[in-house]
């Protein structure tokens, strides 16, 4: 329920629902309707970049806030924390990650981090007695700025936010870790299971600390392609040593989006059969489903659950529960009811063999989201489509009627970008939240001109 940005000159910004910290400021522009400007990215010490760039010019280490602070290339927002990655491979959190229980924890500042660790609101709460100190100091309560993640193994190159748990992949491509508050094996390793007596130690060591994922079967040498943390599953694709592109998926599989073709969750990483020879480079995890990209962009797949048409192969609406285990093609470009008379629109309608594959476009970004029931699509001639749940408006197709049976989509539609003055526009990048989508657009007058 809330939103990260990332302009071009590294400045982060966040706005919406300010619960839990996740916005990384103590009071957000009128109460988060307006983007306010994150900031105390400030790197420690003890990170994998040890001090470099935090000496002054007699050598003597900077005192921690007058650190320069990070360049921000990359964020990421899950449920109640949020992300962002530096130019130098760091990571920094805010916010916090919660349990099935509600409680919420979060990552342990750095030492050298002499910021308070409790915000003068949480304190005012104890001292009114609304709430218990034990339940603020560290590893429980919310980090209310970002928290340099010192911790983490090595440089990363890219990360992944799902509901509570996190993925980042390091700088030799190959490994994979996680790290956050693990409920159904999303975090794809052994780690101890929460209950009120759990004590902060092993919950710090083994939930919040950045460890490698355990994959199944036999070590091979691999790359890691893309990942994507779902509600609470992992995906990842990979090329491995032979040069065959591989699928992996672990966590939650209650709606069959792992796309092992069942529904048992998996507590390792573990090799999606069904995508062998297909060529999946992309992977993108939703709440409850999972979405593949491969045929050279062109061939797109849907896995998990399909009750708000988010899985796009219906022609109607899907009976409560309804659920792909095995992954299906969804084409952008598809005439249903030329197929003639459909025993149940209610089921996947797509006939793989049917489907023009010189009319499908290739794909440049699916955002489906670890927290949303909805998709859009951007492919690279600049179109867009989106379907799934659209109660909220969020999948942007300017439909008037706003009851749940008229608001969501079942099948890819393209999106009229159009704005209600007549400016042509085009969407860069989206991203898809849990009632609602945000995307960065170029615009241009009737004359072509950008605005």
């Amino acid at each position: 329920m809330h939103c990260v940005a990332l302009n071009e000159n590294g400045n982060v910004y966040t706005w919406g629902c300010s619960d839990e910290g996740s916005l990384g400021v103590l009071e957000p522009a009128e109460d988060g309707f307006l983007p306010t400007k994150v900031t105390g990215f400030h790197p420690s010490q003890f990170g994998p970049n040890g001090t470099d760039g935090l000496l002054d010019a007699s050598g003597k280490l900077l005192p921690f806030e007058q650190r320069p602070e990070a360049n921000i290339l990359q964020v990421a927002a899950g449920n109640t924390q949020s992300l962002a990655l530096s130019s130098t491979g760091d990571v920094y959190s805010w916010g916090s990650l919660k349990d099935n229980e509600g409680r919420n924890f979060r990552e342990v500042p750095p030492m050298d981090d002499p910021r308070p660790k409790i915000s003068p609101q949480d304190l005012t709460k104890v001292e009114n007695g609304d709430e218990e100190l034990k339940y603020l100091q560290v590893p429980r309560g919310k980090n209310y700025y970002p928290v340099h993640l010192a911790n983490m193994p090595g440089r990363v190159t890219a990360l992944s936010a799902g509901e509570n748990s996190n993925a980042a992949l390091l700088e030799d491509r190959t490994t994979i870790v996680t790290w956050g508050i693990d409920l159904q094996g999303e975090m794809s390793r052994p780690v101890c299971k929460l209950t009120k007596t759990t004590d902060n130690e092993l919950i710090i060591r083994e939930h919040l600390t950045p460890h490698p994922v355990h994959w199944a079967g036999p070590a091979l040498k691999r790359t890691v392609l893309q990942l994507s943390c779902g509600g609470w599953h992992l995906l990842v694709a990979t090329r491995e040593g032979n040069n065959q592109l591989c699928v992996y998926s672990s966590g939650l599989n209650n709606h069959g989006q792992l796309g092992h073709g069942m529904r048992q969750g998996e507590n390792g990483l573990e090799q999606i059969e069904f995508f062998d020879g297909k060529d999946i480079e992309e992977v993108e995890g939703g709440y409850h489903n999972s979405f593949f990209v491969g045929g050279a962009g062109k061939h797109l797949y849907s896995a998990g659950r399909g009750d708000y048409g988010a899985l796009g192969v219906t022609l109607e609406k899907g009976a409560a529960g309804f659920f792909l285990s095995t992954p299906a093609r969804v084409p952008l470009v598809y005439d249903v009811k030329s197929q003639g008379n459909i025993s149940d629109p209610s089921r996947n309608c797509i006939v793989e063999e049917t489907i023009d594959e010189d009319e499908q476009p290739e794909i440049e970004q699916v955002a489906a989201g670890s927290s949303s029931h909805h998709v859009i699509v951007i492919t690279k001639n600049g179109d867009v489509y989106s379907w799934g749940f659209g109660e909220s408006g969020q999948c942007g197709q300017n439909r008037r009627d706003s009851s749940q049976e008229e608001a969501d989509i079942t099948l890819p539609q393209k999106m009229d970008l159009v704005t209600k003055k007549k400016v042509s526009y085009q969407i860069k990048y989206a991203s898809s939240g849990a009632q609602h989508s945000a995307v960065i657009i170029s615009t241009s007058d009737s004359f072509g001109q950008k605005l």
